[in-house]
């Protein structure tokens, strides 16, 4: 019987591998915001907006690096890879702000970095793409 080897996880390199490209992928994204709300002279409600963008986005990216090294799209390696993101960044965010968090920080932080992280897993395709052949190929 042969064993499934998608299903496991390639060690902790992956969690390595995200958070690096979280790193890199959310300083680019920080700066090209900023520059974008500064030459649009945006407020407030466009900066949730930048933000909300910025964190799904690096996410992404996080969960995509995660899937790569783990050989394929992964469930488990996107949820991983979300989750320790968001003990992370909620950790950060409370050791700076030094009281108690916002639960509305908390929920926007838990739920664009999750989705981000499993959409970048689950969307990632390694290797060719195999074309098939379909019946109406055929006819």
């Amino acid at each position: 019987m042969q064993k499934n080897d998608s299903a496991r996880l390639a060690g902790p390199g992956f969690l390595l591998s995200a958070a690096a490209a979280w790193a890199i992928s959310a300083a680019a994204l920080v700066l090209v915001g900023a520059l974008l709300l500064r030459l649009l002279h945006a407020g407030e409600e466009t900066l949730a907006y930048v933000s909300a963008a910025v964190s799904f986005l690096a996410a992404y990216a996080a969960g995509r690096a995660a899937s790569s090294k783990n050989g394929g799209g992964s469930f488990a390696a996107g949820l991983i890879s979300g989750a320790t993101l968001c003990i992370v960044l909620l950790t950060v965010g409370f050791l700076i702000n030094g009281r108690s968090l916002d639960a509305s920080a908390v929920l926007s932080v838990a739920s664009f970095t999750l989705a981000g992280a499993l959409s970048g897993a689950l969307l990632y395709r390694s290797g060719k793409r195999k074309h098939q052949k379909t019946a109406f190929a055929y006819h």
